[in-house]
């Protein structure tokens, strides 16, 4: 019988990884800068293929910016991310860390198969950064083996940090590292090409619900 992996562990020592990722200034290469999301990439040492980083800044409080990128049971991300079939976290683990289930829709008239990615999430937040990190790496897990319907794809140390702007705590700064292996026979050159408009479109639409929401809340807090 296989041996669970240290879920806690690989999130870890995911979290040590991203975060000296995205705090090396070396090496990476202008990809998009359009309507203040700026997106480099990197070659990567994990796997074939390059790293993509976005950087923006998002109008609205660092919590419900989190909450809308949480999956369930944390969060809403399923609700708004149409990128994506279903995110849901399904195995908690402890305090910061959950196993979560991502499955992404068939593209091209099928032509492009559903991926499914199993990774372990770490919440950590550091108050006296005013920050939060969300790191993920993949993980195989019992209740998912891998299943001919869907093609499995391998998320290397990868995530998330949302910083509160100083002086300016209705604001959020993110800084977001994409790693990911989609598996299959998809040209390498094609996923690249088409990843960082994907990532744009991802947090365009992040922002624009975000302001909507925070917008709905002063309209309920002016009408009591």
């Amino acid at each position: 019988m296989a041996v669970a992996p240290d879920y806690h562990k690989v999130a870890e020592d995911a979290l040590t990884t991203l975060l000296e990722i995205i705090n090396d200034k070396e090496g990476w290469s202008k990809c998009q800068n359009v309507r203040k999301i700026f997106i480099s990439s990197k070659k990567s040492k994990f796997c074939a293929g390059n790293m993509f980083k976005a950087e923006l800044e998002i109008d609205g409080p660092m919590e419900k910016v989190l909450h809308y990128w949480n999956p369930k049971p944390k969060g809403c991300r399923g609700d708004w991310d149409n990128s994506l079939s279903s995110v849901e976290g399904f195995d908690i683990i402890d305090d910061e860390v959950m196993v979560v289930r991502t499955v992404t829709p068939s593209a091209a008239m099928g032509l492009i198969s559903s991926r499914e990615f199993i990774d372990t999430v770490m919440q950590r937040r550091y108050p006296d950064k005013n920050m939060v990190v969300l790191s993920s790496h993949h993980v195989e897990h019992k209740d998912y083996p891998i299943k001919p319907e869907f093609v499995r794809g391998r998320n290397h140390p990868c995530g998330i940090t949302f910083t509160a702007v100083p002086g300016t705590p209705e604001k959020t700064q993110i800084c977001y590292l994409a790693h990911t292996e989609l598996g299959g026979d998809i040209p390498l050159s094609l996923t690249e090409a088409a990843l960082p408009s994907s990532i744009h479109s991802m947090f365009d639409l992040l922002g624009k619900k975000v302001v909507e929401s925070v917008k709905n809340d002063e309209d309920e807090g002016s009408a009591i």
